[in-house]
């Protein structure tokens, strides 16, 4: 925290106060307090190196989704309840073609290159300075959007 405080522009440093607190723990004498947000909750730094998906669920799957579905940002309720309708409909027949032993459909290329960098960079931890490290994941995480 104290490498990368230095590092950022003033007008961040309230965010990184705020991350501290929820995610790592306020020093307070000497002693961290225990976050809002611990790290085994957060950190998917062994799920990265077991090659597993980097998210713990599909929450942010599903709000990315909900979000393209919708178009507009703020919708009726009818609207809202119709989008919500629509979208359940497709997630369970999803779900039917996988009771049926359909494959999932396979991760789209530019997904897969970014896992792969990811995985070397994670897999390279010990061998980099953090902000090397922080840089390069932010970089391929940004690819993604």
């Amino acid at each position: 925290m104290d490498i990368l405080s230095d590092e950022l522009p003033e007008e961040i440093l309230p965010l990184l106060d705020w991350f501290e607190e929820n995610y790592k723990g306020r020093v307070h004498r000497n002693q961290r307090r225990n976050a809002r947000f611990p790290p085994n909750l957060w950190n998917v730094h062994k799920r990265v190196l077991n090659k597993n998906d980097r998210i713990k669920n599909y929450a942010e799957a599903a709000n990315r989704r909900l979000n393209v579905q919708m178009g507009v940002t703020n919708p009726t309720l009818w609207a809202f309840i119709s989008c919500l309708r629509k979208i359940q409909s497709g997630r369970d027949t999803f779900y039917c073609q996988l009771e049926a032993s359909k494959s999932p459909p396979k991760k789209q290329k530019k997904f897969l290159d970014v896992d792969k960098r990811i995985f070397k960079i994670v897999s390279n931890y010990n061998n980099r300075d953090i902000l090397t490290f922080l840089r390069g994941i932010a970089h391929n995480l940004s690819m993604i959007h």
